[in-house]
């Protein structure tokens, strides 16, 4: 989980430098790195919710899980939704 948003914070610093520095083919390749890490980010989502839903941890931890994965979520749709 930490290394997908590592790398999706990552994408977007790319492209907020790009965009600064008036590159746009780099801005375009760092907001296209973005929207791929959004992608990757909720595949890995759906796959952590499913292994949480076979129930094989406490109730508690899968809720305190569930709640950071959506949380997590959030942030990678926000990073999203910046690049529009």
């Amino acid at each position: 989980m930490q290394r997908h948003l590592a790398a999706l914070l990552g994408a977007v610093e790319e492209a907020l430098k790009a965009s600064v520095a008036i590159n746009e083919k780099e801005t375009k390749a760092a907001i296209a790195r973005v929207t791929s890490s959004e992608r990757e980010a909720g595949v890995f989502r759906r796959a952590v919710m499913t292994e949480l839903a076979r129930g094989e941890l406490p109730p508690s931890y899968r809720e305190v899980l569930m709640s950071l994965m959506k949380q997590v979520d959030v942030v990678a749709d926000w990073c999203r939704e910046a690049r529009d």
